[in-house]
């Protein structure tokens, strides 16, 4: 099994840092550069001298900028875990009971909390400093600094990391303290897959105009082998401090999954047994998919992560759109239907900065393109050299309605050039059908370019 961490086989300093009475709660902020990392679970040293062996809780929060663009993080489901008897003079690895998937292109943050001493070594992340540039292992990487200036291993006086976020700056500066993920390539036997897994929210700041009108809109993806359709998951956005931008007031009337006609202009079709829900204003409740959170409870507007259950649905090899339908304010602009949040160059380069996702999202069986491979579609942007109706490649489409085809579910071939990929957070989640192979006959087709 491929696992990467930070600092195998090295060991750490002899003599532990004391944390005082109240203990210290350590972090290690990180990101995975690819689709497909698994968290398996955590390595914290252990110094021969000056540091409790007692049993410590390990946890992964996802760190977002709160209000004034302060420092906030929301713990990751799945992933606090309490050690047994720590060994001192040695790593201890501390595995998760089951491995937790991890999305790309997200900030993490690992912690602990301990009582009695921390091993630190000091001078690491800093300009001119080993580190400066970050610590990369494989997909793992650690950068020399969290967002919005946030040092790299900060603390916080506590010992409960459940609890407690670290974000202050630790003494002595720029320095590690010896927490280190342990990832895996390898998903867990019987796996579902989503494109953005360990997730619990969206925490990067959207565009701060979204349309409101009445439309459909969805994320292209593609499967190299049979699998079965177990949920469409769509981003409510809940109330964002940063942008700031108040809380969705209304949930999408319908989803579905097209599948993405070949050729050189956009057509799709909508799957036969994939449309849930209605299409119109107003749709009564009885008539609207049945939403749910992640802990299956009944879903409302801006509630974040909400889902729509699937059963008896086979997608085969092939590409698609996971797509969802509101009429939102009809004609009408204005955060009071605001249903949908979307973060800008998320599949795309803004010219300036690279793409949040720049080779598309691989993981598993499912791969979503980034802009210059993804399907065709029809340009609609103030982009110079590239009209408006220009046929171009384009990743998370929409497509607004009009009066002559309100109440219908679009297939969503619009590309908002101007904005290079923007994604508005429709996922899917699948799961490989078990496939027999006989010797030699290899194992799965690929889509990747």
């Amino acid at each position: 099994m491929p696992t990467y961490r930070l600092l195998a086989n090295q060991t750490g300093p002899t003599t532990a840092t004391p944390t005082g009475s109240s203990g210290l709660v350590t972090g290690l902020i990180f990101e995975v550069t690819t689709g497909g990392c698994w968290l398996d679970g955590y390595w914290w040293w252990v110094c021969p001298e000056g540091q409790s062996t007692a049993a410590q809780t390990f946890t992964l929060w996802l760190l977002f900028p709160g209000a004034n663009n302060e420092p906030d993080g929301e713990l990751v489901p799945g992933t606090s875990v309490t050690s047994g008897e720590l060994v001192a003079g040695q790593w201890n690895f501390v595995p998760l009971p089951q491995a937790v998937p991890l999305s790309i292109a997200t900030t993490y943050m690992l912690e602990t909390g301990s009582v009695g001493g921390v091993p630190v070594t000091p001078n690491l992340w800093g300009s001119g400093e080993p580190w400066a540039a970050g610590k990369t292992s494989g997909p793992l990487f650690a950068p020399p600094a969290g967002p919005d200036g946030m040092n790299q291993c900060p603390e916080a006086v506590g010992s409960n990391p459940a609890k407690i976020m670290a974000v202050y700056n630790g003494y002595p500066p720029n320095a590690y303290r010896w927490l280190d993920p342990q990832i895996t390539t390898e998903a867990p036997p019987s796996s579902s897959y989503r494109l953005w897994p360990g997730m619990p929210l969206v925490g990067a700041t959207p565009k701060t105009s979204p349309d409101t009108q009445e439309q459909s809109a969805g994320t292209e993806f593609w499967l190299s082998v049979d699998c079965t359709l177990d949920k469409i998951w769509f981003w409510s956005p809940v109330a964002n401090l940063a942008a700031p931008l108040p809380a969705a007031t209304m949930l999408p009337g319908s989803c579905a999954i097209f599948a993405i006609t070949p050729g050189s202009t956009p057509q799709g079709t909508m799957v036969q047994g994939t449309q849930q829900g209605v299409t119109g204003p107003n749709p009564a409740p009885d008539q609207m998919p049945d939403w749910r959170k992640p802990d299956g409870t009944p879903a409302a507007p801006g509630d974040g992560w909400v889902y729509c259950a699937y059963e008896g649905v086979t997608l085969p090899p092939g590409k698609y759109k996971t797509a969802a339908y509101c009429y939102g304010g009809g004609t009408v602009d204005s955060n009071d239907y605001l249903f949908f949040s979307e973060q800008r160059f998320y599949f795309g380069p803004d010219g300036t900065q690279p793409a949040a996702a720049p080779d598309g999202i691989s993981n598993g069986p499912m791969y979503s393109p980034n802009v210059a491979n993804a399907s065709p579609a029809y340009s609609k942007g103030n982009v110079v050299g590239v009209p408006p109706g220009t046929v171009v490649p384009g990743n998370s489409t929409y497509q607004l309605n009009n009066s002559t085809n309100t109440g219908t579910f679009l297939y969503p071939d619009t590309f908002d050039n101007s904005d290079n990929g923007e994604n508005r957070w429709v996922d899917v989640e699948v799961t490989p059908v078990p496939q027999a192979n006989p010797p030699g006959t290899g194992t799965m087709l690929s889509f990747l370019p």
